[in-house]
């Protein structure tokens, strides 16, 4: 008796249906994803069972699952695959449906049939297409060390040395010498050291360029650009920024708004007439900007 497969795959439960070649629905259950629970279902079909499943997120471990297991599966389209599954057309629906995905009949061109293998082989040729990075707008001060270098690229860095790199800019403020190379890990609420032998580190202080970002939580935090990925500006966060040869890890220690000039606190007392001593209230503001003579503002 022939038997056919059809799978509803979701991110953490799928459907499964096997029908038989006239049209009767020997099981419809709703599982958890993975191997026991699937092959409960199907694992005593013979081998070179026809199993249609959807191309959905995550659907590259069962096809290893079916490959493993000498069933011959198929990838369709999505929507085809939720009526195979879900079982709601009529049992000659159904089998003609499973039919189709399976490739027994040869005119169904609505479906679009795709080889395990070949799309395996296909990825590494496969586009990333990234989200638009916002160009940075604000400026941050960090402190921390250029992480996993070796002495001569070490000595390349230098105070007010502009690192650029398309939006990707950055700024070196300030350099210490370079000292034995020591990663911080973060392990939950633990943070460790580990030393990284035959690297050194450059303890610097960098000016970044970053943007603003909302987290899900409803927090506003400043990301920095990188090749891969955006990195927030926090300590022990890992900013990946452009170098003298290329890019290089910069690990931050500690996070300050660019220097405002000093604000410098006074306490005097002013000699005046009464009449003028009278009107002058705490709070109030002297906004002429004249300057004041030197020997008055000794006393």
């Amino acid at each position: 008796m022939s038997v056919y497969v059809g799978i509803d795959v979701h991110r953490k439960r799928s459907q499964v249906a096997v029908v038989t070649g006239d049209g009767q629905v020997l099981v419809n259950k709703n599982v958890v994803n993975g191997s026991e629970p699937f092959l409960r279902l199907i694992g005593d079909l013979p081998p070179g069972t026809p199993v249609a499943f959807e191309a959905a997120y995550g659907w590259g471990w069962l096809a290893g699952l079916l490959e493993d297991y000498g069933f011959e599966a198929h990838l369709v389209h999505p929507l085809r695959c939720k009526a195979i599954a879900s079982a709601r057309l009529k049992n000659d629906k159904v089998d003609a449906a499973i039919k189709r995905a399976s490739g027994q009949d040869q005119k169904a061109y609505d479906v679009v049939l795709y080889d395990y293998k070949q799309e395996v082989d296909r990825l590494p040729k496969a586009l990333a297409i990234l989200n638009l990075t916002p160009n940075p707008s604000l400026h941050m001060e960090v402190s921390g060390s250029f992480k996993n270098l070796d002495v001569s690229t070490a000595k390349q860095f230098q105070p007010g040395q502009k690192l650029t790199n398309g939006a990707n800019t950055a700024e070196v403020l300030r350099v210490g010498p370079p000292v034995p190379s020591v990663f911080r890990l973060t392990a939950g609420s633990t943070v460790m050291s580990m030393q990284m032998p035959g690297q050194v580190e450059l303890p610097a202080a960098v000016r970044v360029n970053c943007y603003t970002d909302v987290g899900v939580d409803g927090s506003v935090r400043c990301l920095v650009p990188g090749p891969v990925h955006a990195a927030p500006v926090a300590p022990d966060s890992m900013l990946t920024l452009p170098g003298p040869q290329g890019w290089v890890a910069f690990q931050i220690a500690t996070v300050a708004l660019p220097a405002a000039p000093a604000l410098v606190m006074v306490r005097a007392s002013f000699h005046t007439r009464s009449e003028i001593a009278r009107i002058v209230k705490v709070g109030e503001r002297d906004t002429t900007g004249r300057q004041v003579p030197e020997k008055i503002a000794a006393r």
